[in-house]
């Protein structure tokens, strides 16, 4: 499980570029673009389905190896 919100505010933008379904917060029934816009202090909510990920971060990458 994910502990850093960026990593999972890219695995649900990918979820929901995915499935074309908005993720929601089961606990109040909030989108992802909402809870999301309000963690950021942003006071716009972004649409849900515009998932933002210029600010992801990159992907681990794998080391190679001398054969």
């Amino acid at each position: 499980m994910e502990i850093s919100p960026a990593y999972v505010d890219v695995a649900m933008a990918r979820w929901q570029a995915e499935t074309g379904k908005d993720a929601i917060l089961d606990s109040d029934g909030r989108t992802f673009a909402e809870v999301k816009a309000e963690r950021q202090g942003d006071d716009a909510v972004l649409p849900a389905d515009t998932p933002e990920t210029d600010n992801a971060p990159e992907p681990a990458r794998k080391r190679k190896t001398a054969a």
